[in-house]
């Protein structure tokens, strides 16, 4: 479990500009064991698992529609999806208004 309170602690990114674009801010950048992600997507978003680690995905607010070759899933605000670590490409596209969603994966052992 991730519990962050203050988000103006300076090892926690925090969003400085109001902006209308797709973008990734790391939360969680000094675990050993786990990298998280907030996406703010306002239009899509895409991304791949390659094989090294799963993708945890998990709506904040809004709603969007998860597309792989396989279909479409539509996750609203408060679920959450395991894209497993060899699965490959995805696209997460906001259904509406624009979406917060958390990713999270394993931190590379490299």
């Amino acid at each position: 479990a991730v519990h962050i309170e203050d988000r103006q602690v300076s090892r926690i990114c925090r969003e400085t500009a109001a902006t209308t674009r797709t973008r990734k801010l790391p939360l969680v950048r000094h675990c050993p064991f786990f990298v998280v992600d907030e996406i703010r997507i306002s239009d899509h978003y895409s991304d791949r698992t390659d094989g090294g680690s799963f993708h945890l995905i998990s709506v904040v607010r809004g709603e969007i529609d998860l597309i792989t070759d396989l279909g479409v899933e539509r996750l609203r605000q408060g679920m959450t999806c395991c894209i497993p670590a060899v699965f490959g490409a995805y696209r997460c596209a906001a259904t509406g208004e624009p979406a917060h969603v958390l990713r999270v994966r394993q931190q590379s052992l490299k």
